[in-house]
């Protein structure tokens, strides 16, 4: 576990978790509008979730999933990964490098 990264988001979870929030929203480029739609929300709680001063911001991690297909951006994971010590692989790069170490082991037919 990094235990650096894990204890400086700690110090302040509320506003580190709506800042990862608010820069996969900008990051996307997609607006608050049609987020909200997609995620079945109205837009004034995304806004909420996003800003690290609003008290009650409280994000529900079981919109994390729809937040991550909509914004297509997936600095969330790369920051829990990171904090974890875990290394996330896209699936298609995994069947490249799998199939690189089986061609080299003369595995492949």
């Amino acid at each position: 576990m990094e235990a650096k990264k894990l204890i400086e988001f700690l110090r302040e979870p509320e506003q580190n978790a709506s800042g990862w929030i608010q820069t996969a929203i900008l990051k996307s480029g997609t607006s608050v509008i049609r987020l909200a739609n997609q995620m079945n929300r109205k837009q004034d709680i995304l806004y909420k979730w996003a800003n690290p001063q609003d008290l009650e911001r409280n994000f529900p991690l079981c919109y994390l999933p729809l937040l991550i297909r909509e914004t297509g951006d997936l600095s969330i994971l790369d920051e829990l990964n990171a904090m974890f010590g875990r290394v996330a692989i896209p699936k298609d790069a995994w069947t490249l490098i799998t199939q690189g170490v089986e061609q080299a082991n003369g595995e492949v037919k």
